[in-house]
């Protein structure tokens, strides 16, 4: 990555599927092991050599705003006034004023162990990259967004019902996306242009996926080491409990 690179941590939604657990509290505050989710996330950037980090809000902002200026004050909270009715894409376009250089963007409901961090090491891709494993026991949650690929590039990001096997070519998606400095600007721009289309409801995945349509090369980085979890339902955010019980050591 550049010497100061952006990571951006999507952390706007109401968190639905946990039901009554986030009725009063949002999601990236809700306690795993005596720390709040959002918590895991700021540290893994920093361990990863993130040091400018945005964090997306939208749910239950103030609380969000009282516990970064306690715990995190460094870190920047960008608003997502729409999160009730918008999706992934439009909080990322929120936060598009405060990137500079190379960009790291992650889903603000996973937990990663600092070995997932190796796949950032060494030369930096020339374009963008959506960080992906084959490694059916890498998450310990459910692993349902599926990366196919083709001659090294991108060609399908498709959601499925729950974790499936992978065919050739295929990875699971970890949330993770890499944008070298140099792409971050046409991409954001390709995004505002096509978002008004699907009434703020595209996900990033979506925009991505219409922007490899649209003759761009996209590609997948493997991530050959580390684990990770995702909470997005009761039963999840119990994985997560024994996941950090069991990865304790490697936790930033």
């Amino acid at each position: 990555m550049s010497a100061t690179p952006t990571g951006v941590i999507l952390a706007a939604g109401m968190g639905t599927r946990l039901g009554e657990l986030t009725a009063g509290i949002p999601k990236p505050l809700l306690p795993v092991a005596g720390r709040p989710l959002l918590d895991y996330g700021i540290c893994w950037m920093r361990a990863a050599g993130v040091k400018r980090v945005v964090v997306v809000g939208g749910y239950r902002i103030e609380q969000l705003r009282e516990f970064l200026a306690a715990r995190h004050p460094d870190v920047i909270l960008a608003e997502n006034k729409e999160y009730a009715t918008t999706q992934r894409m439009a909080s990322l376009l929120v936060a598009a004023p405060h990137i500079s250089g190379d960009l790291l963007v992650q889903d603000g409901d996973y937990i990663f162990t600092v070995a997932a961090a190796a796949a950032l090491a060494g030369k930096m891709p020339p374009r963008i990259v959506l960080h992906g494993t084959r490694r059916p026991d890498a998450c310990w949650s459910a692993m349902d967004v599926i990366i196919s690929t083709a001659a090294d590039s991108v060609t399908e990001i498709r959601k499925t019902a729950g974790t499936q096997p992978l065919g050739e070519g295929e990875y699971y998606f970890n949330s993770q996306i890499f944008m070298p400095a140099s792409e971050v600007g046409e991409f954001m721009r390709y995004a505002e242009r096509t978002s008004a289309s699907r009434g703020g409801l595209a996900h990033v995945e979506d925009t991505l996926q219409d922007y490899i349509r649209s003759g761009q090369s996209v590609g997948v980085r493997p991530v050959e080491s580390g684990f990770w979890v995702e909470v997005d339902n009761p039963a999840e955010l119990e994985a997560a409990r024994r996941f950090v019980a069991a990865f304790h050591d490697d936790i930033p």
